[in-house]
């Protein structure tokens, strides 16, 4: 196995380009108030940008060093299972940020090309609805007497996390983030069973009774939460909803879940769906 600091050497010897580090810069200016210098933390995060577009590069490209890199833990596994594809695109009305997850190395063709096939529909779905949105504010700012060269961009961000991924399972989400004057945060699961290449359901984890299991699970977890802690509220439970909302009573058909890294499903539910916005998206771990 290659010396850990020997990778270490190697990936801190990847050269930066002044043009890289220069097209960044513009990026931030165009979207900060003129003539304000950027605090210190901002241009720590910029060089690290840089590295790490470097790095995704040399990843794609360089087989010598994707074999560096899987041999090294974690990020070795990070690397097999997916390849990054990061791209940005700006105009006056828009910043997007899509980062794109491709499964390989499973050694299921099919498995591979479905799932992938499915993250790009999903990945350009995504995209179509935040434009709709941002085509959607233009129209309605220009109708309250705003002026165009004023409009101030949204900046859309779309992302993954993987979740849990080991020799059976492989769980991970991809999200979406707008954000103008306030944020909106979309988020979609997949869970697949790498022998099988299924895509998992909560019947295939929980069994047969999984909507009773998981109801009763998430109910209890709810009331010992709101005992103790006085800030964790949820409607129904301690605290008056707002007019037409209800609290938590069974599982969606549709609910969303994921498989954490030690295998067990958590139950996600969307903000403002079951508790107050402040508490974002409750998650529930069902052992």
């Amino acid at each position: 196995m290659l010396d850990w600091k020997e990778a270490k050497k190697q990936y801190d010897e990847i050269p930066v380009p002044e043009e890289l580090s220069e097209r960044l810069e513009r990026v931030i200016l165009a979207h900060s108030p003129a003539g304000k210098r950027r605090p210190y933390r901002y241009r720590i995060l910029l060089a690290a940008a840089a590295i790490l577009i470097l790095f995704i590069t040399e990843l794609n490209v360089n087989t010598g060093f994707a074999a560096q890199v899987d041999s090294i833990p974690v990020l070795g596994q990070i690397s097999r299972i997916f390849v990054f594809k990061n791209y940005v695109q700006q105009d006056e009305r828009k910043i997007l940020n899509v980062t794109v997850p491709e499964l390989k190395n499973t050694g299921n063709d099919d498995l591979e090309n479905r799932v992938n096939n499915e993250i790009r529909m999903k990945i350009n779905e995504i995209i179509r609805e935040a434009e709709k949105n941002v085509e959607e504010c233009m129209e309605a700012y220009l109708k309250t007497g705003g002026n165009e060269s004023e409009f101030t961009p949204w900046i859309i961000d779309i992302n993954y996390d993987i979740k849990c991924s080991d020799e059976q399972f492989l769980s991970f989400e991809i999200w979406k983030t707008e954000s103008l004057a306030s944020s909106y945060f979309e988020r979609y699961f997949y869970n697949i069973d790498l022998e099988t290449g299924k895509e998992l359901t909560l019947r295939d984890l929980l069994g047969p009774d999984y909507a009773e299991i998981a109801t009763a699970e998430i109910k209890s977890q709810i009331e010992q939460r709101t005992k103790t802690d006085p800030d964790q509220l949820f409607y129904d439970y301690g605290k008056e909803e707002p007019e037409g909302v209800k609290g938590f009573e069974k599982l969606s058909e549709n609910q969303m879940f994921y498989i954490n890294k030690e295998g067990n499903v958590v139950i996600v539910f969307e903000k403002y769906s079951i508790a107050p916005g402040y508490m974002g998206c409750p998650e529930f771990v069902i052992r």
